[in-house]
């Protein structure tokens, strides 16, 4: 290989299947992920709309999200339908985060994720890999 040539990963191909099953290892070894890796792998949120989605924006009676903001330099605003199992990973957050700040679940501003540290999806990835070899 020449100087400043870079290796190109192959992509994975990830299916609906795979992304099912590892929100159902979340749900019990990492609940705190669930809803992130549901809102992106099953509604299709991007990284930065699921990170900044406040409690207001989202209608679980309706199955409804209202996502917007500037992404990639664009004003956009939509409303996203989701499914049962995205419905129900959101539930179980909201459950978390009310053990966590009693009383202030539903506050405007409050993100539906809580903020993880570096890498935590990763590692919940790796584990579940192992998980799912053994």
């Amino acid at each position: 290989m020449g100087t400043g040539s870079k290796l190109k990963a192959t992509p994975k191909e990830v299916y609906l299947t795979d992304v099912v099953a590892f929100c159902d290892f979340l749900k019990e070894n990492a609940p705190r992920l669930e809803a992130g890796v549901a809102l992106q792998g099953l509604a299709g949120l991007q990284l930065q709309e699921t990170t900044r989605l406040t409690w207001s924006k989202v209608d679980l009676s309706r199955g409804l999200i209202e996502i917007s903001g500037e992404v990639k330099n664009e004003y956009r605003k939509r409303v996203i339908p989701i499914c049962g199992r995205v419905v129900e990973a959101l539930r179980r957050g909201e459950e978390l985060a009310r053990k966590r700040k009693p009383g202030k679940i539903r506050d405007a501003y409050e993100t539906v994720l809580v903020r993880e540290r570096s890498g935590a999806y990763g590692s919940s990835w790796d584990k579940y890999s192992r998980h799912v070899q053994a």
